[in-house]
C-alpha cells in the first residue's frame, strides 16, 4: 500500500513539473513573431480587420432603403430582421422608411406588392423586379419565419461570404408557402 501511494505521489509530481515546464520559455528566445515594431502602420495592420459588406443585387445594402408600411406588423418584423442582420455583419444601420419617394435602391416589403402577381393563401415571394428586391406575401400570411429562413440560407449564412462580401444575386427568385417554415419543423426542408 505504501509503495502504491509513493508511486502515485511520484507520478503526480512528475506530471505537475512537466505541465509547469511546458509553459516556460527560455529567456534568450529568438522568436520575433510576437514582437511588434514601433512603426504605427504595423500596429494598425494587426488591429484593423477588412470591412465586410452586404449587397442586394448590385446595390450595397447601406445604400438601399427598406420600404415597409407602418401598419404591417409582419413587414416591419421582416424589415427589422434584415436591418439587424446587416448591422451585425457590417456594423452600420440600414434606413427603414414607409415611402418609395426619391429612392434609388429599395427593398420593398408588404402584402401583395409585386405588380401582376396574386398570391394564394399563405404564399410568399422574394424576387428582384428591375433593380429592387421585393418581399411579398399573401394578406394574413405569417411570412416572417419563411422569409428569414430563405434569407438566412441564400444571403446571411457564413458560407455565402465571398471575400469580404455577402451578395444576394440580382436574378434571385424564391416562392413558397409560409406554413412550410415552422419553427421546430425538422422533417420538411424546402431547400432539398
Amino acid at each position: 500500500m505504501k509503495i502504491r501511494n509513493l508511486l502515485l505521489f511520484v507520478m503526480v509530481a512528475l506530471l505537475t513539473f512537466s505541465f509547469v515546464a511546458c509553459g516556460e520559455t527560455p529567456s534568450d528566445s529568438t522568436d520575433t513573431g510576437s514582437v511588434i515594431s514601433d512603426d504605427s502602420t504595423d500596429t494598425e495592420a494587426l488591429t484593423t480587420e477588412a470591412a465586410v459588406s452586404v449587397f442586394f443585387g448590385k446595390h450595397d445594402a447601406l445604400k438601399c432603403s427598406i420600404v415597409v408600411n407602418d401598419g404591417d406588423t409582419v413587414g416591419k418584423n421582416i424589415a427589422d430582421y434584415i436591418a439587424g442582420q446587416v448591422k451585425v455583419i457590417t456594423g452600420a444601420e440600414m434606413s427603414i422608411v414607409n415611402s418609395t419617394d426619391n429612392l434609388e435602391a429599395m427593398i420593398v416589403i408588404g402584402e401583395n406588392i409585386i405588380p401582376d402577381l396574386e398570391h394564394k393563401a399563405d404564399e410568399f415571394v422574394i424576387k428582384f423586379v428591375e433593380k429592387n428586391l421585393y418581399i411579398s406575401y399573401a394578406a394574413g400570411a405569417s411570412a416572417f419565419q419563411a422569409v428569414s429562413a430563405v434569407l438566412d440560407d441564400a444571403l446571411f449564412a457564413s458560407y455565402n461570404l465571398d471575400g469580404n462580401t455577402y451578395t444576394l444575386v440580382s436574378d434571385f427568385e424564391f416562392s413558397g408557402k409560409c406554413g412550410d417554415y415552422i419553427i421546430g419543423d425538422n422533417e420538411f426542408n424546402p431547400f432539398e
